[in-house]
């Protein structure tokens, strides 16, 4: 059932054909792999700057919000100078304070506990192409929420800056 078959198809001279032709497929698929990764390059050149929002509050129930912006630019390929940079700027508020670190092709925002630099929560963002606006009112990356063990909460969403 599995083994060969002396049908026409499966004929010694189809196979030296088929061999023939591995070493040219091959050769062409190298070929547009090469092409395309020079039109990648430019693009992994290009950075995205990127609007982050936050709406922080001490208590869930308190209806008065601090609002903070921040504008950030994305490379598509940080360089290790940059990721160690990101790792060191954070943006405070009273209970949490957020850190951005910037990878390939993608994001990561990590929230902290600021009284005792407890992890609260990690978000990954990753894209293949540019990043786009894609939930309305909310950015690229949608609305999200952060709670620290005390009560308060921060809200969060990015945008791509236009």
């Amino acid at each position: 059932m599995f083994g060969y078959s002396s049908s026409p198809e499966n004929s010694p001279a189809r196979s030296r054909r088929a061999a023939c032709l591995l070493p040219a497929l091959l050769v062409s698929f190298a070929l547009s792999a090469l092409a395309m990764g020079a039109g990648g390059a430019d693009a992994d050149a290009e950075s995205t700057r990127i609007t982050l929002h936050f709406h922080y509050r001490d208590s869930v129930e308190s209806g008065d919000f601090t609002e903070k912006t921040a504008v950030v630019t994305l490379s598509a390929r940080p360089s290790p100078l940059e990721i160690d940079k990101a790792r060191r700027e954070r943006i405070d508020f009273e209970r949490i304070y957020v850190q951005l670190v910037n990878a390939d092709a993608s994001f990561v925002l990590h929230f902290f506990d600021r009284d005792n630099d407890q992890l609260l929560q990690s978000i990954l963002y990753q894209f293949t192409d540019a990043p786009v606006n894609v939930f309305a009112g909310h950015g690229m990356t949608g609305l999200h929420y952060v709670y620290h063990r005390a009560g308060a909460e921060l809200q969060f969403w990015a945008r791509v800056a236009d």
